[in-house]
């Protein structure tokens, strides 16, 4: 393993998504690779979101529902908490497939931020939780348990 790699999942098994940048040219880099998909240039981690004194923000592109596994045929919508599967384009310009808890489905270019990430229970990939701006964030939520 890359020792870039090797810092970035340090990094997110913290909770903390640090963006892979190029040395040379200054592009995001994602997938995460040693060199840069656009100049060749070496990457590099830039600073960290999700460490609570940065947030990565983004906006919806596309989204599709997820239907809660608790749900019994006949009961209300309402008492169900919704989760949604979201491509998110963030300002760094790197787009990421996020889930979102949200009361209604969200459309495209609604507003998002990065709440929280993390390594799958099995550990085979990456898991990423996005939220409305004034939405706090779920302590409940699988990647904070």
């Amino acid at each position: 393993m890359s020792p870039v790699l090797s810092e970035f999942e340090r990094a997110i098994e913290r909770g903390l998504f640090r963006v892979p940048e190029c040395t040379e040219c200054g592009a995001a880099v994602w997938p995460l690779s040693e060199f840069c998909s656009v100049c060749l240039g070496v990457v590099r981690l830039g600073p960290g979101y999700g460490d609570g004194s940065r947030r990565l923000r983004g906006r919806i592109v596309e989204c599709s529902m997820e239907i809660p596994s608790g749900r019994f045929t006949g009961s209300s919508s309402s008492s169900v908490r919704r989760s949604f599967f979201c491509l998110v384009a963030f300002e760094c310009g790197i787009r990421l497939i996020a889930r979102l808890a949200a009361p209604v489905p969200p459309a495209p270019g609604d507003l998002v931020v990065l709440s929280s990430c993390g390594l799958s229970p099995e550990g085979s990939g990456y898991i990423f939780e996005v939220s409305t701006p004034d939405a706090p964030e779920d302590p409940a939520s699988p990647t904070n348990m």
